[in-house]
């Protein structure tokens, strides 16, 4: 083999005879060549021939010739091997093939080479990739254990000998090898993105959620595995939007689960307000909210009865009773709560997960330094856990006044407050602005049962159009926000649902 190398060969053909000496040395053969710079390609002869010699006897050189350019990888053939030599009709046969599989899986350093002795390996045991995986992962990581126990060893052995020497050359020779051999065991090896991995994660990735207004709908989506951002100034109606976004879901996707996260408001305050926004019912033009709080507390099933009332607190317990809505209020720092979602999203068809509001959720350990550096970090941990488990993110934040204007015009992107760099990990964000808001804290006056307008705009839009501008009615009174034209006050939403 250093012969080979020398010689500049880069290809070897293993063209052995074809019976159990033979494949045994092609085995042997094989393993050597794979830690060389020498790629071997394994030669299979067609039936009723034992060698090429028969070959070429029988049908001629040319015939030896196209069973040389059908040569195939030695990963492909040595997985057939493994499973060849073993029975695995039988459970200690199927794991003695495992284990062996999983030792030569782990010596693999060319992805490309692992994703084809896998592929082998998926064919000849039946075994899909979920259950193949978790048993060959158990199998590399004893493996790099023992690797890693092995690199102490051998360089605690070279320190001691150089400081029984006297050699400090030696010793930081072997300390700085060490070292180098520890971090490259944890090193992953990159793997290609080849078109059959497109082409599956293309059909495995649903679309996005539709918001459930048309206006937005008929530019956009809420992106899978992306962070979404709604951001609003203090009492613009950002969190209103986020419940009514999250019952909208609801209502949309019957199969699905959703989860908000609050770090603003009281689990009971929230499920006041989505019962509220379900119900539509007004009880008090200027104090519906503390109206239904005595209601609850005074009234129902006693003294009077609301009807639609009744019905969203019945709608309201299927949701939560049935674990397709879990309210979560115990604001955990960042870090446990990628946890969380994490164990969150190794459910089933859990369609997407809101929090309110990114820059209340604080780390474990804040860096020091400047506050946009805290919600940086915060953005990145959650955009993280957003690729990897492939499930929307939206995350409501706070927006500051635009610069010269009093927060008149059209939010912008540089409006969210102490931001870092959140709206570059956010593949969608979206900006409410509420005039009424401004009019009322001029006037020093708010009309509760007003119905006021709410522009939406899109200020960034990484799979669609951006710039655009949907204006939503929001009910004060009811927490509701419409369609201008499907603004229905009062109606209740039975039908709907």
């Amino acid at each position: 083999i250093r012969l080979l190398e020398r010689s500049g060969a880069k290809e070897i053909l293993l063209a052995f005879d074809m019976d159990e000496a033979g494949r045994a040395g092609t085995a042997r053969a094989g393993d050597l060549l794979s830690r060389s710079r020498c790629r071997p390609y394994i030669v299979s002869l067609p039936a009723g021939f034992k060698d090429p010699d028969e070959l070429v006897r029988a049908q001629g050189r040319e015939a030896f010739e196209t069973v040389l350019q059908k040569a195939e990888r030695w990963t492909n053939w040595q997985a057939r091997y493994i499973c060849r030599s073993h029975d695995l009709t039988t459970d200690r046969g199927l794991d003695s093939a495992l284990l062996q599989a999983g030792t030569a899986c782990a010596r693999l350093d060319d992805a490309l080479d692992r994703r084809f002795f896998l592929g082998s390996l998926r064919a000849a045991t039946g075994l899909t990739e979920e259950e193949l995986s978790g048993r060959l992962q158990q199998q590399e990581q004893a493996i790099s254990r023992q690797r890693v126990k092995e690199t102490i060893q051998i360089t605690l052995v070279q320190l001691q000998r150089a400081a029984r020497d006297g050699d400090p050359a030696a010793a930081e020779y072997g300390l700085e090898h060490g070292l180098q051999t520890l971090r490259a065991s944890r090193a992953e090896m990159p793997e290609p993105y080849l078109v059959e991995d497109f082409e599956r994660d293309l059909l495995k990735t649903p679309d996005g959620l539709k918001t459930g207004y048309r206006q937005l709908d008929a530019f956009l989506r809420i992106p899978q595995g992306a962070l979404s951002i709604v951001g609003g100034r203090p009492g613009h109606g950002k969190t209103t939007l986020q419940l009514n976004l999250l019952l909208n879901f609801l209502r949309q996707y019957p199969d699905q689960r959703f989860y908000l996260f609050s770090y603003e408001e009281a689990r009971m305050w929230l499920a006041l307000k989505l019962i509220m926004i379900l119900a539509g019912e007004i009880l008090d033009a200027e104090h519906n909210q503390a109206e239904y709080m005595r209601y609850f507390r005074k009234e129902r099933g006693q003294h009077r009865s609301f009807p639609a009332i009744d019905e969203a607190v019945s709608t309201y317990s299927k949701l939560t009773s049935s674990g397709r809505l879990t309210i979560v209020d115990r604001r955990p720092c960042a870090e446990d709560l990628v946890s969380t979602l994490a164990r969150v999203t190794r459910q089933a068809n859990v369609g997407a997960i809101i929090i309110d509001y990114i820059q209340k959720i604080p780390l474990r350990q804040p860096p020091a330094g400047q506050r946009y550096q805290e919600v940086k970090r915060v953005s990145e941990l959650l955009l993280g856990q957003a690729v990897t488990q492939g499930v929307p993110i939206l995350l409501g934040a706070q927006l500051g006044r635009s610069t010269g204007t009093n927060g008149k015009a059209r939010v912008r992107l540089d409006n969210l407050r102490e931001c870092g760099d959140i709206e570059q990990d956010a593949a969608l964000v979206l900006g409410i602005y509420n005039p009424s808001a401004d009019k009322s804290e001029e006037d020093d006056q708010d009309d509760r049962h007003a119905e006021v307008e709410l522009n939406v705009s899109v200020l960034k839009n990484r799979a669609g159009v951006q710039a655009k501008q949907a204006n939503l009615m929001f009910h004060k009174s009811t927490l509701r926000i419409f369609d201008r034209q499907q603004l229905q006050t009062g109606a209740t939403v039975s039908a709907a649902w």
